[in-house]
């Protein structure tokens, strides 16, 4: 069975505007992909279109984040890795699309 790495957030933020400022429920990791969940939609990314760092990262420092700005980005700390939840999203529709 494969193991699921994941880390639900104890708070939230509240989204301020259309343009930034995300409600961000869970990030979880399964194989080589991200599962992430923002704004009530869940976003499932591959880690070798959206970071090199974390695709290469181990299971320790892909959960080592937080959630930045009020919501606006996630920080991964140990691998020096910033992501904007707008990016990701974009991400995504321009991958499903």
């Amino acid at each position: 069975m494969e193991k699921i790495s994941q880390r639900k957030l104890k708070r939230t933020v509240k989204r301020k505007s259309e343009d930034s400022y995300h409600n961000v429920s869970s990030v979880t990791f399964k194989n080589n992909f991200m599962i992430l969940e923002v704004d009530n939609n869940s976003y499932n990314l591959p880690l070798k279109t959206i970071s090199q760092k974390l695709l290469n990262a181990s299971t320790k420092e892909r959960e080592a984040f937080k959630i930045i700005c009020s919501g606006y980005g996630i920080n991964w700390p140990l691998i020096d890795e910033d992501l904007s939840i707008d990016g990701l999203i974009r991400t995504y529709t321009e991958l499903n699309s």
